[in-house]
């Protein structure tokens, strides 16, 4: 593998940069050249000699796109999964091939987060935090997610492993995805029901828990709308 000339952007949150950021310049720096993007100096003499810039989080400035294809930077990777926050217009209009990383690259955190507010939002967490700290240590009683539906929209990575840890809960999953899901997955998860778009009005109104994992797109945005919204029952989430 020829070695690269290679710049990291680092994501504006340092935090980010301290967690995934780092594992990623530690991944890059001994198969490339590897230099470090510092927004506080002028970009163009940064971009110089580049090939490829890998973007933590695909936050790169509009203006920084043009200054990188004249500086002869071929390739971008945006380490992040959606691009509805990504500049692709400006990327790929100055000449670059632009690749982002959908699926495996949060599908863990973003599952687990999500069944943190499942449970958050079933045993009324922020009530008990406040009795809890009042000595009211039963109260509210909140409701166990064991037997509950659970709506899964994009049956994706993030919502497949969604779907694991809500079954190791013991509730009823049900996906929703425009795409066949491989066998070998239905057959390791064992959705209590997957089905398509005609299906996601049914689904929306029976579920006690709806939860959205689709890239924002033209054709994804607003997908759960006004009306959808009041398909749900009183007591769902």
């Amino acid at each position: 593998m020829r070695r690269l000339k290679v710049l990291f952007l680092p994501h504006p949150l340092e935090e980010v940069n301290n967690d995934w950021g780092s594992d990623l310049v530690t991944a890059i720096d001994p198969h490339h050249d590897l230099s470090i993007f510092d927004r506080t100096k002028a970009p163009g003499p940064q971009f110089e000699n580049i090939e490829a810039v890998v973007d933590m989080g695909g936050n790169i400035e509009k203006e920084l796109a043009p200054i990188a294809a004249k500086a002869g930077v071929k390739y971008i990777h945006a380490s992040t999964n959606g691009l509805d926050h990504v500049e692709v217009s400006a990327i790929l209009n100055s000449g670059m091939i632009l690749t982002h990383a959908p699926g495996e690259l949060s599908s863990v955190s973003l599952a687990e987060g999500a069944m943190m507010f499942i449970l958050m939002l079933a045993h009324r967490y922020g009530d008990a935090r406040e009795n809890f700290a009042q000595g009211k240590i039963f109260l509210p009683m909140g409701m166990e997610v064991q037997g509950r539906k659970l709506a899964i929209v994009g049956f994706g990575n993030s919502g497949q492993q969604l779907a694991k840890r809500a079954k190791a809960f013991g509730m009823e999953v049900m996906g929703i995805d425009v795409r066949p899901i491989e066998q070998e997955v239905l057959d390791e998860i064992q959705p209590d029901f997957l089905g398509g778009s005609d299906d996601l009005d049914r689904v929306i109104s029976e579920c006690d828990f709806l939860s959205v994992h689709l890239h924002l797109t033209d054709e994804t945005r607003h997908i759960i709308d006004a009306r959808r919204i009041g398909l749900m029952k009183p007591t769902a989430f």
